[in-house]
């Protein structure tokens, strides 16, 4: 998947998340930052492998989570130039503009419904504005 977002040093990046394995089951996720440009330079690897155990308690960071992290710790340092870096869960995360390669932004709240009904219980979004089709059912 490809997510574009701008640097002040690099301009327009890109970065493109991978799984390894089957069908993307496999770990670490990766996630490569690279110049938006026909080139495609490639900047910085970050890598994030999910090592929580079941006897511990810890909240497993979503995809949206782990891109904006990634973004965040590549601005943090954007001259440094490095392969194969794990990416620091404690860095915070970027709050900029992120888009797809639709165009569409990519958002920190979920559009499903249950998510919106545990989120609105914890002073989180309102529900999203409900469309009426004009066809009778």
């Amino acid at each position: 998947m490809l997510y574009f977002f701008h640097s002040q040093d690099h301009g327009a990046c890109v970065l493109e998340a991978r799984t390894s394995g089957k069908n993307g089951f496999g770990k670490p996720k990766y996630f490569f930052i690279m110049t938006d440009d026909p080139q495609r330079k490639i900047l910085r690897t970050f890598w994030y492998r999910n090592n929580s155990d079941s006897t511990i308690s810890s909240k497993n960071m979503s995809n949206c989570e782990l891109i904006r992290t990634a973004i965040a710790q590549f601005l943090d340092f954007p001259h440094i130039l490095a392969d194969n870096v794990e990416l620091d869960t404690q860095t915070t995360s970027f709050e900029g503009a992120v888009t797809n390669r639709f165009g569409r932004l990519l958002l920190m709240t979920s559009l499903f419904p249950a998510a919106r009904s545990g989120a609105r219980a914890e002073g989180g979004p309102v529900a999203l504005p409900v469309f009426r089709s004009r066809h009778k059912i």
